[in-house]
């Protein structure tokens, strides 16, 4: 239960987000996000951070829809049982399991998802087509026909459309979105910005800043400054027991189905208030620090994995 105070300070947070969302100012929003959100106001100002409108994109939702109803892809499959492995077998999140399902599906039929990520596409697309493949370079009408392969492959499709192939675990980036609003033409718009801005960086493999290989860079730096003596014995111990083993998954999910849904929501607040997704490095590396003394403890690195397993 929470005490008298903690009860008055979660009023008092939650009349001053009321006050600014009368004259909502972004900037503002996410000075006031870094010290956490109500939940009550959650979904609005991060919207009004993200300037994720959702009468903006209302009718491209109803396209998507409308596709994941008439056509099929190979993607579609792997989104379901992946929905079904980690969001409907989740304590946290398995009575939003159909929001979540159409989330993941709605995102991979939006053709402008990679081009929207602020660190670039996050990987290589795959074409549906053939482009200029299987044109011979002696055939006579060759340059007729690569003029017509430069435009099909300016109509061609991505499989899926939005050009980003799920992996293992994709759809928990859409589960805490579940918390914000049971609406899906509410819910994507917020999903599709963060997703763009922050999410895709967390499986993005690039040397732009803030994207996976400069996280785990960010972790590892953290944590030999913080905690030299637990890197050095966990070295000792062997790669199995490597503190990025470990916090990998952590970084990839952004923590999602490591932490409680709350928790979670928590943190994203930050990450919308500092507009970086840094401060997750920044969290792997406290949990290690945290647990410094109980992991000089460890003889294997299986007394490694139990001491996470929580």
């Amino acid at each position: 239960r929470r005490s008298s105070m903690e009860a008055a300070l979660a009023d008092q947070r939650r009349d001053q987000g009321q006050a600014m969302l009368a004259q909502p100012y972004a900037p503002d929003l996410q000075t006031f996000a870094r010290f956490g959100v109500p939940p009550s106001l959650r979904q609005e100002i991060w919207t009004r951070c993200l300037s994720a409108e959702p009468k903006s994109s209302l009718s491209s939702l109803q396209d998507f829809a409308r596709g994941v109803c008439e056509w099929e892809w190979i993607t579609d499959d792997v989104l379901r049982l992946d929905v079904a492995e980690h969001c409907a077998n989740d304590v946290n999140y398995f009575p939003f399991d159909e929001i979540v399902e159409s989330l993941v599906l709605s995102l991979s039929r939006d053709s402008g998802v990679a081009m929207d990520c602020e660190a670039g596409p996050p990987q290589s697309p795959i074409f549906a087509g053939h482009g200029r493949d299987g044109y011979d370079d002696d055939d006579d009408d060759y340059e007729a026909k690569a003029d017509i392969a430069s435009e099909d492959c300016k109509a061609q499709q991505f499989v899926p459309p939005c050009g980003i192939v799920p992996f293992r675990t994709f759809s928990v980036y859409a589960c805490p979105f579940a918390f914000l609003t049971d609406r899906l033409e509410v819910a994507y718009p917020l999903f599709r910005a963060f997703y763009c801005r922050y999410l895709s960086r967390l499986h993005t493999i690039s040397s732009q800043p803030s994207t996976l290989l400069n996280l785990c860079a960010l972790f590892e730096g953290l944590l030999s400054t913080t905690a030299p003596h637990v890197v050095y014995h966990l070295s000792e111990l062997g790669p199995d027991a490597a503190p990025l083993r470990f916090a990998f998954p952590w970084i990839v999910c952004g923590f999602v189905s490591y932490l409680r849904a709350d928790q979670v929501l928590w943190l994203w607040d930050r990450v919308v208030g500092f507009d970086s997704v840094q401060l997750i490095a920044v969290l792997a590396a406290a949990v290690f620090a945290f647990r410094s003394r109980v992991l000089l403890s460890a003889r294997t690195p299986e007394d490694v994995e139990l001491l996470f397993s929580d």
